[in-house]
């Protein structure tokens, strides 16, 4: 390959760059041929629909797409020697893929949890995308929902790292199942979003900095994605936020040495939406494109640029190749692995495409819909009802009154939310070929009952200025039941960004005014996505049914809840607010984490949802009341159906860490379990724990370890282990052997993989560690040295041999072990630090440092931070160190 193909595959452009300027909605091939001749673009992202309908049309369907699709590759195939791959956000089904099945928002298949549906929406979803010729999904979004403000927040898994970890593993799973449908791609290709705390702005505005330490993002958000590497997941992209100041896009430390060497991810990683030019123009840190350019290819291992909208990228990277800036085995590294994606997802083999295939006919079949609204219907969450208001089954309702009102019980769109048909989502309901509005769905249910509709507020009315309420409150007092439907427009990203979590006054005002006026039961049904702070008026419904974003079927999921056709199952996966105080407030925060009477008041815990039935867990037993960190413990528990409700049932195993030397989280989830039980029925659950994964956290040195200690199990979002002496909570105990070691473990696993073209095995390794008192900055140092290929660093060599030369690694730039020598400059430094600093406790902390934490040995230039030291000795690299 010339290097200009080669940097041209690492170029990805957006679609819309190509259109034609004179007739909407037309790809101009020949604009496409000019750039492909030019720039041999590697691939092409988005739909010409991402605005908005054009013309009156919605979106290009399977068919329509397959036939663009094939166009583009019969030219790359003329004009440059590799096919293009084309990616699309695929966020709830093939979101862009027009007459395709959409699935409840991610949020709402985590309140199911269970991950069947997970996978599922990855599974139909890949099939409608890869029958549209498309083999890349830009799913799942992985990050944790901590703040409610955040537009995101539907996107996500919720706040829990363990769900988010196992929902995301089945998503993956399931788009990236090979199959072999005629010729369409052998399978589509995951994406895991977005890399990496993106989800926590410090004011929850969208792209907004993140403050976090780097302790709190491994132990939360690290989880999810750990869990989608070590599923396959075959390529990733950055995120659009900085991270303590440095922007993701530019960062070694995440982009380079956390994702590449901690994780062991070896995908294709590409940049979120025009990230590198953002680096001028947003994030403020390179004064030229160029600049930016030359960051990101120098600080991190990213492989694509998502331009979007030009050839920048192309221009400024050969140039900086030219001029020897950048090698061009960085970029070789880049390209192999964008071809071997290529190559597994069969289009090195065949690229072009039979216009006809047979898989376009299942796009949006009958059992692709069913399967999401048993999603749906998975999913709704019952947090309140008093006195047994639901179910209300529709034989007792024949010819009786039932009122349906409130601005999201008649919309398609806004049950849907963004990431429909568009970025923004639905621009309104004739846009959707089907689908049931609540109002639809209590009208087809309730069919010999008088169901009454009236909108009631505008979505973000502040007041009720402009609603007849005298009319209203009439249907209200002679119905037997009334149906409020609250939330929010639809959103996505920066234009879903919000000052006021309360929502909107006129709703608010509106269930006030219902509910004061009649004493008719009041059934309070939510859909948004995201917790709006309800004020007051959950206190005063009867019932509560959380629905999030549950799609275009799930006015019939919601229909069927209220009937007690389905018992509800769905679970909150993330904390609901009440006031503004206590936010963000998750479940997992840290015990000393309170308000001034205690623990925060919240509207509902993370795990709450009822069901029709009533069930025990009972029995809770655990294997052994101690381990060591080879070890595992199995919890069992016995749960009952004691209800007269056939119902499925969520159980929830959380685990609390009594003390720690690093403050522990107040509890986390470990395992859950989702049962289908009829009356009297019953079942023996059980899941193991083993030490080394479920117990680690992150220690004072940044890495995972573990702590003898004491350990409480607590069954179910109700039980609180810490500060109930009354809960039912075994306890066991982690006591950890003589030998444990976590250093040698880490730097013996890097020896065993090969240091610097050297090899050891395991117990020489061991052996060596513990007679040298290998410490963590020695640690770094050889993945440092592993991260550079030994450019950069030098390293004590615990395995020399007489015939070596040196005890060190090859390099420039030297760290080593506690018995390394120190220069005379070192100690004549150490001893004036000392002075300043009082002579009797400067010596004893001088002592420490040189002979216990840092021992850093200087050579003739001074040692960077190996935390942050950049893989190439260029200026931009120095300077971002």
């Amino acid at each position: 390959m010339t290097i200009e193909e080669k940097i041209g595959q690492m170029v990805q452009i957006d679609i819309n760059y190509f259109m034609s300027d004179t007739i909407e909605g037309q790809v101009d091939y020949n604009k496409f041929t000019e750039l492909m001749s030019m720039y041999h673009i590697g691939s092409v992202l988005n739909s010409p629909f991402s605005g908005g309908s054009i013309n009156g049309e919605v979106g290009w369907t399977a068919q329509q797409w397959r036939n663009v699709i094939s166009n583009l590759q019969d030219i790359a195939e003329n004009t440059s020697n590799y096919p293009i791959l084309f990616g699309l956000d695929s966020i709830h089904g093939a979101s862009y893929v027009y007459g395709s099945t959409l699935f409840p928002q991610q949020i709402s298949v985590a309140a199911s949890f269970n991950t069947k549906h997970a996978y599922n929406v990855g599974k139909v979803g890949a099939k409608d995308t890869r029958a549209a010729g498309v083999p890349w999904m830009f799913s799942p979004v992985l990050g944790l929902a901590l703040h409610p403000l955040w537009p995101r927040f539907y996107e996500t898994f919720g706040e829990d790292p363990y769900l988010a970890a196992e929902m995301g593993r089945a998503l993956v799973n399931g788009i990236q199942e090979v199959t072999f449908d005629g010729s369409t791609p052998i399978r589509a290709a995951a994406c895991m979003k977005h890399f990496i705390a993106y989800s926590m702005p410090s004011n929850g505005h969208d792209r907004s900095p993140v403050q976090l330490s780097d302790r709190s993002m491994k132990q939360l958000y690290l989880p999810a994605f750990q869990a989608a590497v070590d599923a396959g997941v075959l390529t990733a992209m950055e995120s659009y936020n900085d991270f303590g100041g440095v922007p993701m896009v530019s960062s070694y430390d995440y982009l380079t040495k956390l994702i590449r060497y901690d994780m062991n991810f070896t995908g294709m990683l590409v940049t979120d939406y025009a990230e590198i030019e953002n680096l001028h123009t947003w994030h403020k840190v390179s004064s030229t494109q160029k600049e930016a350019v030359e960051l990101a290819l120098t600080d991190t291992t990213i492989d694509m640029s998502m331009v979007p909208l030009d050839t920048s990228f192309f221009t400024y990277t050969l140039e900086l190749v030219n001029e020897g800036v950048i090698s061009e085995s960085r970029i070789d590294d880049s390209v192999r692995r964008i071809l071997k994606l290529k190559d597994t997802l069969g289009l090195l083999e065949s690229p072009l495409l039979d216009k006809d295939d047979p898989l376009v006919s299942t796009v949006g079949q009958d059992v692709d819909r069913e399967t999401a609204l048993e999603a749906a219907r998975e999913s709704i969450t019952l947090l309140k009802n008093v006195n047994l208001t639901l179910p209300i089954p529709a034989a007792s309702m024949v010819g009786k009154n039932i009122l349906v009102t409130g601005p999201t019980c008649d919309s398609l769109t806004r049950q849907t939310g963004g990431w429909s048909f568009h970025w923004q989502g639905a621009t309104n309901d004739s846009e959707f070929l089907d689908g049931v509005t609540v109002k639809s769905g209590i009208e087809n249910e309730y069919l010999q009952s008088m169901v009454h509709y009236v909108p009631g507020p505008d979505i973000d009315a502040t007041n009720l200025d402009d609603v007849n309420m005298t009319d209203i409150l009439d249907l209200a007092e002679n119905s037997e039941f009334v149906v409020v439907c609250v939330g929010e427009e639809t959103y996505t990203e920066k234009p879903g960004d919000i000052n006021d979590l309360n929502l909107a006054q006129g709703q608010v005002e509106f269930v006030n005014a219902i509910t004061a006026a009649t004493s008719t039961p009041v059934v309070l049904v939510l859909i948004s996505g995201r917790p709006r702070l309800l004020n007051g008026i959950a206190d005063i419904s009867s019932a509560v049914l959380e629905a999030y974003l549950p799609g275009p079927y799930g006015g019939t999921a919601i229909a069927d809840i209220i009937s007690g056709n389905i018992s509800p199952s769905g679970r909150l996966p993330f904390t609901y607010p009440k006031k503004h105080g206590a936010i963000p407030y998750p479940y997992h925060h840290k015990p000393s984490d309170q308000c001034e009477s205690g623990s925060c008041e919240v509207e509902w815990e993370f795990g709450s949802g009822m069901t029709y039935s009533s069930f025990l867990v009972s029995d809770v037993t655990l294997s052994s009341s101690t381990l060591d960190e080879t070890g595992s413990i199995t919890i069992s528990a016995t749960v009952t159906n004691i209800g007269a409700v056939a119902s499925n049932y969520s159980v929830l195993v959380f685990l609390f860490d009594v003390y720690r030397r690093v403050s522990p989280e107040y509890k986390l989830l470990k395992r859950f379990s989702k049962v289908d039980l009829a009356p009297a029925e019953f079942v023996t659950l059980s899941w193991t724990l083993t030490a080394s994964e479920d117990l680690k956290f992150i220690g004072l040195d940044g890495w995972y370890i573990l702590e003898s200690g004491e350990y409480a199990v607590g069954i179910g979002s109700e039980t609180d282990c810490r500060e109930d002496s009354s809960a039912s909570c075994p306890k066991f105990t982690l006591s950890l052997s003589e030998s444990y070691n976590p250093v040698c473990s880490y730097a013996c696993d890097i020896w065993s993989k090969g240091v610097c073209g050297k090899t050891v095995d395991g117990t020489t390794c061991d052996s060596s560690c513990r007679t040298d008192n290998w410490t963590w900055n020695y640690l770094e140092c050889l993945q440092d040295a592993v991260i550079d290929k030994c450019g950069n660093w030098q390293c004590y060599d615990a395995f020399a041999t007489s015939s070596t030369s040196t005890n060190t690694l090859n390099g420039s730039t030297s760290c080593g072990n506690d018995n390394m020598e120190y220069t005379d400059d070192d100690m004549v430094y150490a001893t004036i630090i000392s002075a300043l600093a009082g002579l009797a406790i400067g010596i004893v902390v001088t002592w420490m440092s040189l002979f216990t934490r840092s021992y850093v040995k200087q050579s003739s230039e001074s040692v960077p931070d190996s935390s942050t030291v950049s893989t190439t000795q260029s200026p931009m690299a120095q300077r971002s160190a």
